[in-house]
Order: C-alpha cells, then structure tokens, then sequence
C-alpha cells in the first residue's frame, strides 16, 4: 500500500522506523566516542597528578641539598641542621649524622622522614659524582631518583 508523499512522490510504511533507527545508532556511536575520551582524559588527570607530585618532592629534595653546598664541612653553628657534625648531614639522609649530605656516592633518603609531597614515594636516593672542569676545579653533580606509588 502506497500514500503520498510530501512532494508527490510515494513513502514505504516503515521507512520512518528505519530512519530512526539508524539514526539512534549514530548517536550512539558519537556518544560513545565523548565518553571513551573523557575517560582516557580522566586517567591521564591522575597520572599527571603523580609526576607533579614526584617532581615537587624531588624539587624539595634538592632545593634542600643546595643548603649544605659548602668546602667547610667542620662543625659550625650555622650550618643547616645545626651545630656539630651532624649540622651538614641531611636529616632524612640514612647514611648517618656524621655523613655529609653532599660526600660523593649514593644516598638513600628514610621515606617515613620525608617531606610531606614524598608521602607517596616508595624510596628515594641521589648519586653524588664528583667532576672534574679543566682539570682544575673539582664540582659534585647530584643525580636524584624517585620510585612512585601510584595512588
């Protein structure tokens, strides 16, 4: 059975079924890729948050490190943990108090006496390396590393 259609030609029943369900199958196509990407962007949100979070505590680390840059490593009432030997050791530095917090080789930081950005820091350590400039001046290059837990 045919009826007439808009301009003059004839519709099929049905056909108006048909259109909707097609185009309820685009709109759920489109829907379906906003949310796969708003999810992809929600998990890359808590990533980023992680490495910002690693990076302030390692920033922390070593902006502290600059404190005990000194060639007196004598016992000294100014020096940044206080008098006595212990003044130039860094605090959450395991080496001990009597360990300079910038003498050459690995350091291992107590995460549990860690700065508070640190609180998700599984271990922290830095390498200090000695290096040599013109065969002349000795500096310490400091290289720090963090292992992270993921929150």
């Amino acid at each position: 059975m045919r009826s007439p259609g808009a301009g003059g030609g004839t519709l099929r029943r049905g056909s108006a079924l048909v259109e909707i369900i097609i185009s309820l199958l685009l709109i759920g196509v489109a829907v379906s890729s906003v949310m796969s990407a708003m999810l992809s962007t929600s998990l890359q949100s808590g990533r980023s948050q992680d490495q910002e979070q690693s990076a302030l505590c390692l920033n922390q680390l070593l902006q502290e490190l600059r404190n005990y840059v000194t060639a007196d490593i004598s016992p000294n009432p100014d020096a940044p943990g206080g008098g006595g030997a212990s003044g130039w050791s860094l605090p959450e530095d395991t080496c001990g108090n009597n360990c300079w917090a910038l003498a050459a080789g690995k350091h291992t930081i107590d995460v549990a006496q860690a700065p508070t950005a640190c609180a998700n820091a599984t271990a922290i350590s830095y390498l200090v390396t000695p290096v040599t400039l013109n065969n002349k001046n000795t500096i310490s290059q400091v290289t720090a590393q963090i292992t992270w837990n993921p929150q």
